[in-house]
């Protein structure tokens, strides 16, 4: 990626099929010098699908893993190369025919439900495609089991704004589990960031 020393990276996409130098979906992680040498160990979802990416930071006693994830739209269109109909491709191969983003949600779940039983902090980074404020994964998400918040509706006791260009709703968050201590976050405004969603920036000071 043409990184300058010190920086690691963690992408992932689906490997599976290939549709030129351009292919929709995956996503990618950026750490930089200061946070390497915590940098234990990273990777990205099992599939090998690009749905998410992870990196897990160590110290003081504490293990944080940072996971980035994107759910794909649930779309109309008929293009073979969107990310769901790669995904529904993958999946009918090995005989599973539910939808996509269900199997992403449930994967997703069941896959920090035991990174937070090995005793890890979790903070998710999430293009979800899906209203943050009470869609399925958003309950799911808030679930005793798991029990993690939405910080920017938390810190302003309010819903969130809307996060894609052209959208209405919250569509991204940042979820962190009640146990990760975050000084500050902000929304940013649209194009200060990298492409047409709104960055979301999080304070941890260790």
């Amino acid at each position: 990626m043409g990184l300058r020393e010190g920086v690691k990276s963690q992408t992932s996409h689906n490997v599976h099929e290939c549709f030129g130098k351009i292919q929709q979906g995956g996503n990618c992680m950026i750490a930089n010098e200061e946070v390497d040498q915590y940098i234990t160990t990273q990777d990205s979802d099992e599939e090998r699908l690009g749905r998410w990416s992870w990196i897990q930071l160590a110290g003081d006693g504490a293990v944080t893993r940072i996971i980035t994830a994107y759910i794909p739209c649930a779309t109309r269109k008929r293009a073979i190369s969107a990310t769901i109909a790669q995904e529904k491709s993958c999946w009918r191969l090995q005989g599973e025919y539910q939808c996509p983003r269900k199997l992403l949600r449930r994967d997703l779940m069941s896959t920090m439900l035991r990174w937070r039983e090995e005793g890890d902090k979790l903070i998710l980074l999430l293009d979800g495609n899906d209203n943050m404020k009470n869609e399925q994964l958003a309950r799911m998400l808030r679930c005793p089991d798991i029990d993690m918040k939405d910080d920017i509706k938390y810190r302003i006791e309010t819903d969130g704004p809307a996060t894609f260009v052209h959208g209405s709703r919250q569509i991204d968050g940042a979820w962190v589990a009640l146990d990760v201590e975050i000084s500050a976050a902000c929304v940013l405004s649209f194009f200060f960031g990298v492409g047409n969603h709104r960055a979301i920036l999080l304070e941890r000071v260790e």
